[in-house]
Protein backbone atom coordinates (compact mmCIF):
# COMPACT_ATOMS: atom_id res chain seq x y z
CA UNK A 1 0.00 0.00 0.00
CA UNK A 2 2.71 2.46 1.10
CA UNK A 3 4.46 1.77 -2.38
CA UNK A 4 1.05 2.29 -4.46
CA UNK A 5 1.36 5.79 -2.81
CA UNK A 6 4.99 6.49 -3.28
CA UNK A 7 4.39 5.80 -7.22
CA UNK A 8 1.29 7.90 -7.21
CA UNK A 9 -0.34 4.95 -8.35
CA UNK A 10 -4.38 5.03 -7.68
CA UNK A 11 -6.28 1.88 -6.04
CA UNK A 12 -9.48 1.46 -6.25
CA UNK A 13 -11.45 -1.94 -4.33
CA UNK A 14 -14.54 -2.42 -2.77
CA UNK A 15 -17.40 -5.35 -2.08
CA UNK A 16 -19.83 -5.48 -5.24
CA UNK A 17 -23.06 -7.92 -4.45
CA UNK A 18 -21.39 -9.32 -1.36
CA UNK A 19 -21.82 -12.76 -0.02
CA UNK A 20 -18.04 -12.89 -0.80
CA UNK A 21 -19.16 -14.79 -4.07
CA UNK A 22 -18.98 -13.52 -7.79
CA UNK A 23 -21.94 -13.32 -10.01
CA UNK A 24 -22.52 -11.76 -13.49
CA UNK A 25 -24.41 -9.30 -12.56
CA UNK A 26 -22.16 -7.67 -10.06
CA UNK A 27 -19.45 -8.11 -12.59
CA UNK A 28 -21.45 -5.76 -15.33
CA UNK A 29 -21.97 -3.41 -12.74
CA UNK A 30 -18.69 -2.81 -11.83
CA UNK A 31 -17.40 -2.79 -15.40
CA UNK A 32 -19.67 -0.28 -16.05
CA UNK A 33 -19.25 2.11 -12.87
CA UNK A 34 -15.29 2.08 -14.08
CA UNK A 35 -15.85 2.93 -17.18
CA UNK A 36 -18.36 5.92 -16.11
CA UNK A 37 -15.44 6.41 -13.92
CA UNK A 38 -12.54 6.34 -16.43
CA UNK A 39 -14.59 8.45 -18.91
CA UNK A 40 -15.42 10.95 -16.49
CA UNK A 41 -11.92 11.99 -15.60
CA UNK A 42 -11.03 11.91 -19.00
CA UNK A 43 -9.06 8.97 -18.86
CA UNK A 44 -10.82 6.80 -21.42
CA UNK A 45 -13.37 7.89 -23.49
CA UNK A 46 -15.32 4.43 -24.07
CA UNK A 47 -14.31 1.10 -22.71
CA UNK A 48 -15.00 -1.66 -25.66
CA UNK A 49 -17.32 -4.48 -24.68
CA UNK A 50 -18.53 -2.90 -22.17
CA UNK A 51 -21.96 -1.28 -23.24
CA UNK A 52 -23.16 2.27 -21.52
CA UNK A 53 -25.82 1.76 -19.16
CA UNK A 54 -28.30 4.39 -18.27
CA UNK A 55 -27.37 6.91 -15.12
CA UNK A 56 -29.09 6.11 -12.11
CA UNK A 57 -29.95 8.05 -9.17
CA UNK A 58 -27.50 8.89 -6.80
CA UNK A 59 -28.62 8.75 -3.06
CA UNK A 60 -26.60 9.37 -0.37
CA UNK A 61 -26.91 6.64 2.74
CA UNK A 62 -26.01 7.41 6.00
CA UNK A 63 -25.72 4.97 9.17
CA UNK A 64 -27.46 6.10 12.25
CA UNK A 65 -25.92 4.51 15.19
CA UNK A 66 -26.01 0.86 17.02
CA UNK A 67 -29.65 0.18 16.06
CA UNK A 68 -29.01 0.64 12.63
CA UNK A 69 -27.32 -3.26 12.90
CA UNK A 70 -28.73 -6.71 13.90
CA UNK A 71 -27.12 -8.92 16.08
CA UNK A 72 -27.48 -12.98 16.18
CA UNK A 73 -29.48 -13.37 19.66
CA UNK A 74 -27.82 -16.73 20.08
CA UNK A 75 -25.92 -19.22 18.53
CA UNK A 76 -27.19 -21.28 15.83
CA UNK A 77 -28.32 -21.33 11.54
CA UNK A 78 -29.11 -17.64 10.18
CA UNK A 79 -32.32 -17.58 8.38
CA UNK A 80 -32.64 -13.93 6.79
CA UNK A 81 -35.62 -12.72 6.00
CA UNK A 82 -34.34 -9.88 4.26
CA UNK A 83 -32.47 -9.34 0.93
CA UNK A 84 -29.91 -6.68 -0.05
CA UNK A 85 -31.19 -3.01 -0.97
CA UNK A 86 -34.53 -3.54 0.41
CA UNK A 87 -36.40 -0.98 2.37
CA UNK A 88 -37.30 -2.10 5.78
CA UNK A 89 -39.36 -0.81 8.29
CA UNK A 90 -38.53 -1.17 12.58
CA UNK A 91 -40.07 -3.68 14.43
CA UNK A 92 -40.42 -6.04 11.06
CA UNK A 93 -38.76 -9.56 11.27
CA UNK A 94 -35.24 -9.63 10.07
CA UNK A 95 -34.45 -13.00 10.18
CA UNK A 96 -34.61 -16.66 12.53
CA UNK A 97 -31.95 -18.10 14.76
CA UNK A 98 -32.49 -21.83 14.47
CA UNK A 99 -31.05 -24.30 17.36
CA UNK A 100 -30.25 -27.04 15.41
CA UNK A 101 -29.11 -28.68 19.35
CA UNK A 102 -32.75 -28.32 19.87
CA UNK A 103 -34.56 -28.74 16.50
CA UNK A 104 -38.74 -28.76 18.21
CA UNK A 105 -38.01 -25.18 19.75
CA UNK A 106 -39.44 -22.85 17.67
CA UNK A 107 -36.51 -20.44 16.44
CA UNK A 108 -35.55 -17.10 18.22
CA UNK A 109 -36.89 -13.38 16.34
CA UNK A 110 -34.78 -11.11 15.28
CA UNK A 111 -36.38 -7.40 14.44
CA UNK A 112 -35.21 -4.17 13.36
CA UNK A 113 -34.92 -1.64 15.69
CA UNK A 114 -35.22 1.26 12.79
CA UNK A 115 -36.34 1.95 9.49
CA UNK A 116 -33.92 1.74 6.34
CA UNK A 117 -32.24 0.26 3.68
CA UNK A 118 -30.37 -3.04 3.65
CA UNK A 119 -26.48 -2.27 3.15
CA UNK A 120 -25.01 -5.67 3.78
CA UNK A 121 -25.88 -9.32 5.16
CA UNK A 122 -24.03 -12.06 6.63
CA UNK A 123 -23.02 -14.26 4.26
CA UNK A 124 -22.59 -17.24 6.78
CA UNK A 125 -25.22 -19.74 7.59
CA UNK A 126 -23.89 -20.49 11.47
CA UNK A 127 -23.96 -17.57 13.89
CA UNK A 128 -22.71 -17.07 17.79
CA UNK A 129 -24.44 -14.79 19.80
CA UNK A 130 -23.65 -11.38 18.99
CA UNK A 131 -22.58 -11.94 15.40
CA UNK A 132 -23.92 -8.97 12.73
CA UNK A 133 -26.45 -10.46 10.38
CA UNK A 134 -26.55 -6.86 8.82
CA UNK A 135 -27.05 -3.48 8.97
CA UNK A 136 -29.19 -0.84 7.57
CA UNK A 137 -29.13 3.01 6.44
CA UNK A 138 -31.20 5.81 5.91
CA UNK A 139 -30.91 8.17 2.80
CA UNK A 140 -29.44 12.15 3.63
CA UNK A 141 -29.56 14.84 1.28
CA UNK A 142 -25.85 15.78 2.30
CA UNK A 143 -23.34 13.60 1.25
CA UNK A 144 -21.79 12.14 3.82
CA UNK A 145 -18.19 13.24 5.38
Amino acid sequence: MELRRRAKVLYLCGEFGGHAGCRKEGVETVEAGLAALLSACGLCPTLPGVPPRPAGKSRFLQMEGIDHYVFAPRTGIFEPLFALGEHVEAGQLAARIHDPERRLDRPAEVRFAKAGVVLCIRSLATVQAGDCLGHLAVETAVPPV
